[in-house]
């Protein structure tokens, strides 16, 4: 009898174990986790400071406990007041001072806070650089649209690199084919984000973009005129 109620114990905790496993959200060591078949019509899950949403997403630590992030078809992360779309996105960090995350194809980045809209097809942010590439294919432009005061400035070119000055201050380079259009803001011009809770893994906060170079590799040539004031 004793030996009986032992084993009918043991099997519950086998089976508690079990259903622990499968509702919370497991992270392999070095084997890619495939979420694919999280759930059939949204595949959404938190993990870090991102929400992360895809047709497939997997996710792995490696040994020297470096996060990597894989998400293909309808990709989305959201962090902070950015949102990243594109049809993939890699992401790999330890902390938000080594994150890399890099965009392929009908790159779309959005930010509700400094009213930022820009499009490419492809995109790299570096966090502990600073830095931000936005580059298209042959015959095709990039976008960069802020809007602050009323007033909406677009910039489109080849290629658009922006860093950061300082903490708060943003260098715009637009390179190659470079078009610069002011205008009246519009409600369209609006930037609308659903936002998560403050993160420092956020590229933008409170950004000010203090000035443009022109085909200039030299960030620290002025602009040769202010086209988006603070």
């Amino acid at each position: 009898m004793l030996v009986r109620l032992l084993t009918v114990v043991i099997c519950l905790i086998e089976i508690h174990s079990i259903c622990r496993a499968e509702t919370a959200v497991p992270v392999r060591r070095d084997k890619p986790k495939n979420y694919a078949a999280l759930s059939a019509e949204n595949k959404t899950i938190e993990f870090g400071p991102f929400i992360l949403k895809a047709e497939e997403l997997n996710i792995w630590v490696s040994r020297d406990d470096q996060n990597v992030i894989r998400l293909k078809g309808d990709a989305q992360v959201l962090c902070g007041e950015t949102r990243l779309k594109a049809e993939t996105i890699n992401l790999n960090y330890k902390d938000e001072h080594d994150l890399r995350i890099e965009l392929k194809g009908n790159v779309k980045i959005e930010n509700e806070r400094d009213q930022l809209r820009m499009s490419a097809q492809h995109a790299c942010l570096e966090y502990k650089k600073r830095f931000l590439s936005l580059t298209s294919s042959k015959h095709e432009t990039v976008s960069l649209i802020r809007t602050q005061n009323e007033q909406t400035t677009e910039i489109t070119a080849t290629h658009i690199l922006m860093r950061y000055k300082d903490l708060q201050t943003m260098l715009v380079q637009p390179i190659e084919n470079v078009n610069i259009n002011e205008r009246q803001a519009t409600l369209k011009d609006t930037v609308r984000v659903a936002t998560t809770e403050p993160s420092q893994f956020d590229f933008f906060d409170q950004i000010a973009i203090a000035q443009i170079n022109l085909f200039s590799h030299d960030w620290g040539v002025e602009a040769r005129k202010p086209y988006v004031r603070n």
